[in-house]
């Protein structure tokens, strides 16, 4: 690999930017065009040698793909959970919450006895997922144009781990509340103002923090204000901003609203969260870490004129550890 480009490749988020340019046809800053042009060149030679022993495809991928996967702050997962990461081969540590149920009693008599409470203390059992991705990219796009081959592979590649990561996480929460004061069942009448106050009340009222959040598809946040009598509420600033916007509230009952576009979905279609359901956090509902390092393999079939790629070691573990301060809405399956 050329020196140039090794050093680009060491600056943070560059090469990321620069694929995103690429493969969204955006205007190139000159260090961008500098950039395809060399890649253009490292992807012609590449394509050329076809040989076992050159891994700078791999080693490129590798750097710059574990960079945005393991590293780039997520917003919206560092609401939820506490962050982290651990070696390959670490220990899960302990996972589990302290709950304070020591109880205060009026005793008979002054110096008196009465019956001990203790600290509660529930271990929790982690999950861990990995996720391996295998694709092939043909010399002859390498040859014809490398620069474009490779931003798609690096910008498709990030955007497969983590939204699926992403997709895995949501999956799991959904299966963990049935009923309660957490699930609010909207499923048989719809959403109302009733529902949505109860939904939006539990989690203020369960929250410590005040970092509260509700969170859904698109297609399922647009609903809210098409509640019966919903319209009423609102003030002719926030009728306007919906007007004029998405037709998403910025907010219900205080409790802020984070929209996953219902058209952002995996290679097999499917949404990153479920389409009738809403879910709400009080606060950090756990614990969610990465856990050793992302590999990538190459493997050149000369015979196919295609290079095998396998990326594979993307491994996090998450535990639930206060599932009071999460809750859930049931939504019409439209």
């Amino acid at each position: 690999m050329e020196m140039e480009l090794a050093q680009y490749i060491q600056k943070k988020g560059t090469m990321t930017e620069w694929a995103s340019a690429v493969v969204n046809k955006k205007q190139l800053t000159a260090e961008q065009v500098q950039i395809s042009e060399m890649m253009d060149k490292f992807g012609k030679k590449v394509a050329n040698s076809g040989v076992v022993n050159d891994t700078a495809l791999s080693d490129y991928l590798q750097r710059v793909v574990e960079e945005e996967v393991y590293n780039e702050p997520s917003e919206l997962l560092d609401t939820m959970f506490e962050q982290g990461s651990l070696g390959e081969f670490d220990a899960y540590g302990a996972y589990g919450i302290y709950k304070n149920t020591l109880l205060a009693q009026e005793s008979a008599i002054r110096g008196g006895s009465i019956d001990k409470s203790y600290v509660d203390f529930k271990k929790i059992t982690p999950v861990s997922k990995h996720l391996q991705l295998e694709t092939e990219v043909k010399y002859e796009d390498l040859r014809r144009d490398g620069a474009l081959t490779i931003a798609q592979l690096t910008l498709y590649a990030i955007e497969a781990l983590q939204n699926k990561k992403f997709q895995t996480i949501f999956n799991h929460i959904n299966g963990l509340l049935v009923s309660g004061d957490n699930v609010i069942d909207a499923s048989t009448s719809g959403l109302t103002i009733q529902s949505m106050d109860d939904f939006a009340g539990y989690i203020d009222d369960n929250s410590n923090s005040g970092n509260t959040l509700i969170v859904g598809l698109s297609t399922a946040l647009r609903g809210i204000k098409n509640m019966d009598g919903y319209v009423n509420f609102l003030s002719d600033i926030s009728k306007d901003k919906l007007n004029m916007g998405c037709g998403i509230l910025e907010a219900y009952n205080g409790v802020p609203l984070a929209s996953i576009k219902a058209g952002k979905k995996l290679a097999d279609g499917s949404t990153l969260l479920p389409k009738d359901r809403l879910f709400g956090f009080s606060d950090k509902i756990g614990k969610c870490d990465t856990r050793g390092n992302l590999r990538v393999y190459q493997t050149p079939n000369n015979s196919r004129e295609v290079l095998e790629l396998k990326f594979t070691g993307f491994e996090f573990v998450f535990a639930i550890e206060h599932l009071e301060k999460l809750a859930i809405a049931k939504l019409k399956n439209n």
